[in-house]
């Protein structure tokens, strides 16, 4: 079924119909009352990323060491990116 929609009301919930069209509904947005425009999802979307799925990429003692780090040790500077980028005239 055909969600059909004015201009002006599609400006103001913009957002919460592309997800709709992401989901797969058809919107029509209509011009004084005639159908103008249909938003369809592209074929290349982004698929979905599901809660969770970088746990794997590091182990309990990685999540760890970072868990127990200060605020001043992961803002420092990391001595080997430096010297690289120095070293490629970037730093």
């Amino acid at each position: 079924m055909d969600v059909k929609i004015n201009i002006g009301e599609a400006r103001d919930a913009l957002s919460s119909l592309v997800e709709r069209a992401e989901r797969g509904e058809d919107i029509v947005i209509a011009r004084r009352g005639r159908p103008v425009v249909r938003l369809v999802p592209c074929k290349e979307a982004r698929p979905q990323l599901k809660p969770g799925w970088g746990r794997s990429l590091s182990t309990d003692a990685d999540r760890a060491a970072l868990a127990a780090m200060t605020e001043e040790e992961w803002f420092a500077p990391d001595p080997e990116t430096e010297a690289a980028m120095r070293a490629k005239g970037t730093g």
